[in-house]
């Protein structure tokens, strides 16, 4: 699981990846996720990602109902939003 391989992540932009993927765990075990990275990073980069993710990304739209943004052009060419595989 991701949450358990954290520490074993080398570089910044594995463990940035790692924390933006854990969105969708239950929000008890996001946060603890999130508070655990926190305290025992020393890293202001992935620090003010967490803050992002947490604050900006609450609702990603993914996780919303509402159809996603469409180019007019192709309108006609895209498949609603949960015809996706």
């Amino acid at each position: 699981m991701i949450v358990d391989s954290y520490g074993s992540l080398g570089e910044t932009y594995t463990k940035l990846a790692a924390i933006l993927a854990v969105q969708e765990l239950g929000s008890a075990s996001r946060n603890d996720f999130y508070s655990r990275v926190k305290r025992l990073a020393n890293n202001d980069d992935i620090n003010k990602f967490i803050d992002y993710v947490k604050k900006s990304l609450q609702k990603p739209i993914y996780y919303l109902t509402t159809e996603r943004p469409k180019i007019e052009t192709y309108e006609k060419y895209e498949r609603p939003l949960y015809e996706y595989d």
